[in-house]
């Protein structure tokens, strides 16, 4: 959940509801066994468009989705102290999830080297 595990906030969130639930309420085992999947994040090159929205403050993640995925995936490493997952840019798409998916790179996630 982007924002958080937390209690709280203006957006109802019945699915991590449901996750925190599961894990006995323990929100540091949740995020450990986040930790341990195998995730592949793809960001578009050229999704630079900046963010507007009416639900949270559109720069606190980061000025567009590009930027939010960099920064995210870098605390990813902060919070674990060590590297998790993967993140690939894809060059010259925005944000388009075909062209993500067509890509080398987005091939790469789902069928591997």
């Amino acid at each position: 959940w982007e924002w958080g595990l937390e209690d709280g906030g203006r957006l109802p969130t019945s699915y991590r509801d449901r996750a925190v639930e599961r894990a006995g309420g323990n929100r540091t085992e949740l995020a450990c066994r986040y930790a341990g999947r195998d995730v592949y994040y793809l960001s578009g090159g050229d999704d630079t468009e900046p963010l507007v929205s009416s639900c949270e403050p559109d720069d606190f993640q980061g000025r567009n989705r590009r930027e939010r995925g960099a920064l995210f995936f870098a605390s990813l490493r902060m919070l674990f102290g060590r590297p998790i997952h993967r993140r690939a840019v894809v060059g010259s798409v925005g944000h388009d999830h075909a062209l993500m998916f067509e890509s080398p790179e987005g091939l790469r996630a789902i069928f591997g080297e």
